[in-house]
């Protein structure tokens, strides 16, 4: 679904810069294939904990450690992605705030949110870095009003100007 957004974005945003929406789209592109390999370690966990027979040299408390170990490093894999779910909202607001059909401050608000996602993935990344985890959940936000926006009223199109009388 991530995919067919950011190819409607493309569709709508290609007439303002081409090559900004083309970042866009590449960034959620790049973005996908880490969730789908990310989802690995959620299944490596349903198998350690419904065991097959051949993991029975391992002892329950060991299955238990490994599978807690696996759901960790699932949160760690959206700490990686998360980067791209930061980047992909760069070239996203420059778009809408170039466009003219959409609001500027929309776009602003999406440049405040790849900030914030970008600084999630510094403190997932970097535990040290916990202290930015209120802020950056705060910058994150500024993602929502374009999604309300383009629900409700839309991007309506710039009615053509009426012909001349002759």
């Amino acid at each position: 679904m991530f995919l067919y957004i950011a190819l409607a974005l493309y569709r709508l945003f290609e007439s303002v810069h081409k090559g900004l929406a083309t970042q866009l789209v590449l960034l959620v592109a790049i973005s996908i294939p880490i969730m789908f390999l990310n989802v690995v370690n959620h299944l490596a966990t349903l198998v350690l904990v419904s065991p097959p027979s051949f993991l029975s040299g391992f002892t329950k408390s060991q299955l238990d450690s490994l599978a807690y170990f696996f759901i960790r490093l699932h949160g760690e894999g959206i700490g990686v992605v998360e980067v791209f779910w930061g980047l992909w909202l760069v070239p996203f607001g420059l778009l809408v705030y170039r466009s003219g059909f959409l609001p500027k401050f929309l776009g602003v608000l999406l440049l405040i949110a790849a900030l914030g996602n970008i600084l999630r993935a510094i403190v997932s990344l970097f535990p040290g870095a916990s202290s930015l985890d209120p802020l950056a959940n705060v910058l994150s936000l500024g993602e929502l009003p374009i999604i309300v926006w383009l629900v409700v009223p839309g991007a309506k199109e710039k009615p053509a100007p009426a012909p001349a009388a002759a």
